[in-house]
């Protein structure tokens, strides 16, 4: 007969990711921040960090809440560090606005371990479709002000550096035990990791810019409005290699099917700094090292998201794309 067990036997479970209270979270803000009635706030979407947005009489805001464990301090200081910096140079980015007492970022106890709240003000406009030739050649041009802002930018140490040893090796160590019942295809990664690690390597040493990144300047990372582009959510960023930020421009113009999109792009960052030839062909090989860095990143967040996530389906798309990308880019 099965014991039977009450409410754990009175021990108290231990909370991986807590749901903070909307209007909690409202008088937090309230009392931090010089903001002239700030009636609402409501719960826009929960992810790596969970985003709220605050209302005021005369604008919005949003409110990213960084989950626990995930950033640290220094880590989150880097980022809106970075972001004051470009700010400060006139880069159209969404900066942190800095509490009554100067921070910027706010500390949140939750029960499952101190947090930090960082607000910024919402974005008019909406996502760039990246589309056509024009606004790609926008998208390049705003990529390369914030490479070209951030080349002198000294932020607080211990971000983590966007390098083979963050993208490849802490990725693929996160995702080996989803495949132990796949014996084949973990050998085959670990192969694959070792070919893609030479490879970047190889092409760092003959002078890859290096300097810090955005880690994401995807489409839904930047808004257009009225014809001025605005990038945000630089959760992403640090250290790394610039080829692996030119990544999301060219995976735009492949789906699209448009060499002119990409080339568009292109000629937009060059109006802002120069770029050498050999970042450019350095773009396809960070495809691949996205790509597990994409699983490492799934498969940490098992405790948070569950295990769904990483099925066969999504095992085989991925080992699929690693596959073709090997053939379209063998060295």
């Amino acid at each position: 007969m099965a014991a039977r067990v009450d409410a754990m036997d009175g021990a108290r479970a231990r909370v991986v990711h807590a749901v903070l209270s909307p209007a909690a979270l409202l008088e937090a803000v309230a009392r931090a921040y010089s903001i002239p009635g700030p009636s609402a706030c409501e719960l826009l979407k929960l992810g790596l960090n969970d985003t709220y947005v605050l209302t005021a009489p005369r604008r919005r805001y949003v409110l990213r809440v960084y989950r626990a464990g995930w950033r640290s301090t220094d880590e989150i200081d880097y980022e809106l560090a970075l972001l004051a910096h470009l700010a400060a140079r006139g880069v159209p980015v969404a900066a942190a606005i800095l509490a009554e007492d100067g921070s910027s970022s706010l500390p949140i106890l939750a029960p499952e371990g101190p947090r930090r709240a960082a607000l910024f003000a919402l974005l008019p406009g909406a996502p760039l479709r990246w589309g056509d030739e024009a606004s790609s050649r926008l998208a390049g041009r705003l990529l390369g002000d914030v490479h070209a802002a951030a080349d002198d930018f000294q932020g607080p140490p211990g971000r983590v550096r966007l390098d083979v040893d963050h993208l490849v090796d802490r990725s693929l160590a996160a995702l080996r035990p989803f495949l132990e019942h796949r014996p084949e295809d973990r050998a085959y990664l670990d192969e694959l990791a070792a070919r893609l690690r030479d490879r970047v390597r190889a092409a760092a040493a003959e002078g890859l810019d290096w300097g810090p990144c955005h880690g994401d300047f995807s489409a839904k990372n930047l808004h257009l409005h009225r014809g001025a582009l605005t990038v945000f959510d630089f959760d992403f960023c640090g250290p790394g290699w610039r080829a692996y930020d030119l990544l999301p421009a060219r995976w735009h113009a492949a789906r699209r099917g448009s060499a002119g999109l990409w080339e568009a792009f292109l000629r937009g960052y060059r109006d802002a700094r120069p770029l050498g030839d050999h970042d450019v062909a350095a773009v396809p090989l960070f495809e691949a090292v996205r790509h597990v860095w994409a699983m490492g990143l799934r498969s940490a967040e098992v405790p948070y998201r569950g295990s769904a996530r990483l099925g066969s389906a999504y095992l085989d798309y991925r080992l699929a794309a690693f596959r073709r990308w090997e053939r379209e880019h063998r060295p």
